[in-house]
């Protein structure tokens, strides 16, 4: 899997959503990489990152295992005007199902970190609450 670091500190792990290319969190990262570790992946079949079978592709529930696999702690989180139907809130939804802990909601829709990277930084900066 193709993955990317940044800064240092407590580890910070950004999923991507949408075409699940890393490239898409330059404009949040920076602001992250003061006071974290960011890592960021992209995602298995959309983009430079490939499936084992790429003809049934991954369901949100296997991205979410991939992130549960990778990391420790994990705090779930979308952007707040994301629709519930789009792939981003039901990965958000079954990694939160996945470790029986809510949702944090980050401002912005499904692409907040390009269209509020400042204000989704902030937020994520912020203490989050204790998850698994």
């Amino acid at each position: 899997m193709r993955r990317r670091s940044a800064g240092s500190g407590p580890l910070l792990l950004i999923a991507r959503s949408g075409e699940g290319d890393a490239d898409r969190t330059a404009d949040l990262v920076p602001h992250l990489a003061d006071t974290c570790t960011v890592l960021t992946y992209d995602r298995r079949g959309p983009s430079r990152s490939r499936l084992d079978h790429p003809e049934r592709g991954a369901s949100p529930a296997e991205h979410a295992d991939a992130v549960r696999a990778a990391t420790t702690r994990i705090v779930p989180a979308v952007g707040r005007t994301t629709p519930s139907a789009v792939f981003d809130r039901r990965c958000a939804q079954a990694l939160g199902a996945l470790l029986d802990t809510p949702v944090e909601l980050l401002p912005g829709g499904h692409n907040g970190n390009t269209s509020h990277p400042r204000a989704q930084a902030a937020r994520i900066k912020q203490p989050l609450p204790q998850a698994s």
